[in-house]
């Protein structure tokens, strides 16, 4: 393999290269953003998430240098910044910057932070590779990058409060791949700017309804017939509407007979369940700025005489 090539480039340089957060939504196991977001981000058609706006992306930030030395302080072992972006030998837009390298290893350190109910759901037994297909993918995807390294460690800060270590092996079959699923994306979607599908497993995804508000902006004022598919959706919203009208009805019923039995208490102690607590709270007033958004409602044809 040709070696890669390092250059001096922003880590915010982003559009006109695939780095390690995009290798896992390029191959479709990213719970965070979809292959339709990744190709209007690539394509300018929207502007990339401000992270620095995402408080768990932005306290990450602030660990890492914690996490890095505690991790050479429990592991004995040393390692080193890289500041330089490394890309691909062939494919020059598949790019990406590493946490650290181990000194005198031929390895190196991606270090992650989650929470301790997302470390329970979706990490394994420290000490092997039992990590979030979002984050393998990214550190395969950096394997091809880095021929040299045999091994990838992840220490993970969970919860704020403690750290385990995991441990990637090299697997040459994943790394390969997963490059070209990537080059797949950019130059079958991103370069002759195609849009990738929408299949109807990638409407479940946490970030489709968000997404389809951008890929579906305004209204043209015309009318179409839908796939008689989409009926029992529409049945369904139409259910849960009531459902959800009717328990909002039921809690303000509760709500009704709390305070009365509360009258000016500021906490209402109920027996064997716990306690109620009333307060008020002032918000000071301010002006919404004009603004636009996607109302979907479903109207029902009128019933006849």
């Amino acid at each position: 393999m040709n070696k890669a090539t390092k250059i001096a480039r922003s880590v915010d340089d982003r559009q006109g290269i695939m780095g390690g957060s995009d290798a896992p939504v390029a191959v479709g196991v990213s719970p965070f953003r979809m292959k339709m977001n990744l190709w209007m981000e690539k394509t300018n058609r929207i502007e990339p998430p401000n992270l620095d706006d995402v408080e768990a992306v932005r306290f990450g930030t602030l660990f890492e240098p914690i996490l890095m030395n505690e991790f050479a302080r429990r592991t004995g072992k040393s390692v080193r910044r890289e500041n330089l972006m490394t890309v691909h030998p062939e494919f020059s837009y598949l790019g990406a910057h590493i946490d650290r390298r181990v000194v005198g290893e031929a390895a190196a350190v991606e270090g992650k932070t989650t929470s301790d109910w997302a470390f329970k759901q979706l990490w394994g037994t420290p000490g092997t590779d039992a990590a979030p297909a979002y984050v393998l993918a990214q550190v395969h995807f950096y394997f091809a990058l880095w021929p040299a390294f045999e091994k990838f460690y992840v220490p993970v800060l969970v919860g704020g409060q403690k750290m385990e270590i995991f441990e990637v092996p090299r697997d040459e079959t994943i790394s390969n791949e997963i490059i070209a699923k990537m080059v797949e994306f950019w130059e079958c979607y991103v370069l002759p700017d195609v849009p990738p599908p929408l299949e109807d497993e990638d409407l479940d995804h946490p970030g489709a309804l968000e997404l389809l508000k951008k890929v579906y902006p305004h209204s043209d004022g015309s009318v179409r017939h839908l796939d008689p598919k989409i009926r029992p959706y529409v049945e369904m919203m139409i259910a849960e509407q009531e459902v959800r009208k009717q328990a909002d009805a039921a809690i303000d019923t509760c709500r009704t007979r709390i305070l009365k039995a509360m009258e000016n208490s500021a906490v209402g102690v109920v027996e064997g369940v716990g306690e109620v607590h009333r307060k008020f709270i002032q918000r000071r007033g301010y002006t919404v700025e004009p603004t636009q958004y996607l109302d979907l409602r479903i109207k029902l044809p009128k019933e006849e005489a």
